[in-house]
């Protein structure tokens, strides 16, 4: 398997639809090739928000990498337990990796 090195994705995600997500879920997987391996375990991703002013953002924000077997993590997962993800809004995530 390749390692990541000096690797960042920032994925945008939008409800672009017409009703509130409660407990949005989000889950990205990895490519069978890839080693994710965060440059700093503490902090393996940052994440930002485009709300409305006054808006809250989400209390709670639950990160779970996946793994299999082997150990080597097949996908990242962010629940944001309790939160509307209202029409409009946007979540963005950046993971980096060494």
């Amino acid at each position: 398997m390749q390692s990541l090195s000096d690797f960042s994705t920032r994925p945008h995600y939008s409800n672009s639809g017409t009703g509130p997500i409660p407990d949005l879920t989000i889950v990205d997987p990895l490519p069978t090739q890839l080693t994710f391996t965060p440059g700093n375990p503490a902090a393996p991703y940052s994440i930002s928000y485009t709300l409305p002013n006054g808006a809250p953002q989400p209390v709670q924000v639950v990160f779970t990498p996946t793994s299999n077997t082997d150990g080597a993590v097949t996908s990242l997962k962010w629940a944001f337990p309790g939160f509307s993800f209202l029409p409009g809004w946007t979540v963005s995530l950046t993971t980096e990796a060494t």
